[in-house]
Formats: C-alpha cells, structure tokens, sequence
C-alpha cells in the first residue's frame, strides 16, 4: 500500500509544500545537493572548484545545515517524521548559515557565484537557447546551412570544434547515481523528500541539477570558442546561430552570457 499524502505544521515549520517548492531552485537544494555523498566527484560539474580539505568542510558543514536548520521533526495522526522545512523562514536562516560557513572557510570568492547562479539562472537560459545552441554547434561541424545564411569558414568550424569537449556523465544520469548511492547519508536525504509523498520526489537534487550542468558546459564550451576565435569571427558565428534559429523558431539560440561576452569584445 503506498503512503498517504502528509501535510504537517509544527510552529513555523511547513512540512507540505505545493507546487512552489516544486519549481523553485532554492539555495536549500543546493546546500542540501552539496551535502550527498553521490554528488561528491562532480562538483566541476557546475563549477565548484575548491581544495579537497575545503571541499570536505563545506561538506560537512552542510549537512550540519541540514540537520539543524532544513530538516525538522514533525507530526501527523499515525507518527513522528523527519520532513525538509520549506518555510520562508527555514529557506533564510539555511542561506544565512551557508554564508556564514563559506566565511569561516575563505571559500566565499569560490562557492557564492556558483550558488547564486543555482537559484538565479536566467529563464531563457534553462529552457531554450542552451539546448539549441548545443544542436546549432553539432550542426555547425557538419557544415549545415540555411537558404539565406552559408556556413561559417571552414577556419572557424575548425576552432569550434576543437573546442568542444566530451564528456563520461549525461547529465540525464544524475537521478540515476543519485537514487543507487547506499551511503547513510544519502538515504537520509531521500528520506527527507519522501516524508511528504507526492510532493518534490527525492529525485529533485539530480533534476535541479541537470540544467545547471548543461548551462556551465555552454559557458565551458563558449569561452573555449571565444580563447580561438577573433571578434569578428565570433560575430560572424553567432549569426549563423541566429540565421538557422529563424528556420525553425522564434527564439534567439544565444544564451545571455555569449551575449554579455560578445557585446563587451
């Protein structure tokens, strides 16, 4: 039989969420994602890059985050239960200690851009002109053209796609690594998302994830792009970007920070 849905306030504490927690990427998520054994090996991944003695207190310091401030004990009419406090109140005081930790360990400078970039990627980002300047540069390589707009010189396909980096994870397989992990600690945190069943699933670390990944390998892969070409070689690329877009959508396939990059060359 499957759990019945639990909706549970203790004082300011607010257990059942709604829809908001659902779509928000708030900075619990991401103190909570940098707590888990399973995303240890990846933090590069979305540009975390901090010693290894750092990276174990940051560590250690966000589960004591979690322990103390994002998970609380509450009730319902068949048991106690640990559930993710998803109150306004709840989401200020975990940044406010996650602050205060990259603080004591001189990893602000490091840590802060990348979790400001967690909960404030812009829209259009996540959506839509990453993915479609990933295809667009695949298509780039294989000297695709529309009617109206020929390919780049072959001396600019050349630099792009010596660029280009693979890579062994798919971001599509965080949820996968994230739900076998059979640490202590890692059940844990499942166990927190799975206190208020139909609510955010304990997938949503690795799903939260999955955009940030794609997004930091666009700006990996563009300021490789931008280290080999020219200014006018990088205008002459991103309007080809453009003259292929209008083929097929109303939707600009420059990401904002090739955008930022470009207009300041």
């Amino acid at each position: 039989m499957g759990k019945s849905r639990r909706l549970a306030t203790v004082g300011s504490v607010q257990c059942g969420t709604g829809a908001d927690a659902r779509v928000a990427l708030q900075m619990r998520h991401f103190i909570m994602l940098l707590s888990t054994d399973w995303f240890w090996p990846f933090w590069s991944e979305i540009g975390l890059d901090v010693d290894t003695a750092t990276k174990l207190k940051i560590r250690e310091g966000c589960r004591e985050i979690v322990r103390d401030v994002i998970a609380h004990v509450a009730a319902d009419e068949i048991s106690d239960f640990e559930c993710i406090d998803w109150s306004p109140a709840g989401e200020s005081e975990a940044k406010l200690r996650f602050e205060r930790l990259l603080e004591s360990l001189k990893a602000k400078p490091a840590v802060s851009a990348v979790a400001e970039n967690w909960i404030a990627e812009n829209h259009e980002d996540h959506m839509g002109a990453t993915l479609m300047l990933r295809l667009f540069t695949h298509e780039l390589i294989e000297a695709a053209e529309t009617e109206v707009h020929s390919v780049p010189d072959f001396s600019i396909r050349a630099k792009v796609a010596d660029a280009i980096m693979e890579y062994e994870i798919d971001p599509s397989q965080f949820e996968d690594i994230a739900m076998k992990s059979a640490t202590t600690w890692d059940s844990y945190v499942r166990s927190l998302f799975e206190a208020i069943p139909d609510e955010v699933p304990p997938t949503a670390l690795a799903t939260y994830l999955q955009p940030n990944v794609r997004i930091h390998r666009a700006k990996v892969l563009w300021n490789r792009v931008r280290d080999r070409l020219s200014a006018n070689q990088q205008n002459d690329l991103l309007s080809w970007y453009r003259a292929m877009a209008k083929t097929r959508m109303p939707l600009d396939p420059v990401p904002s920070f090739v955008r930022e990059h470009v207009n300041r060359a």
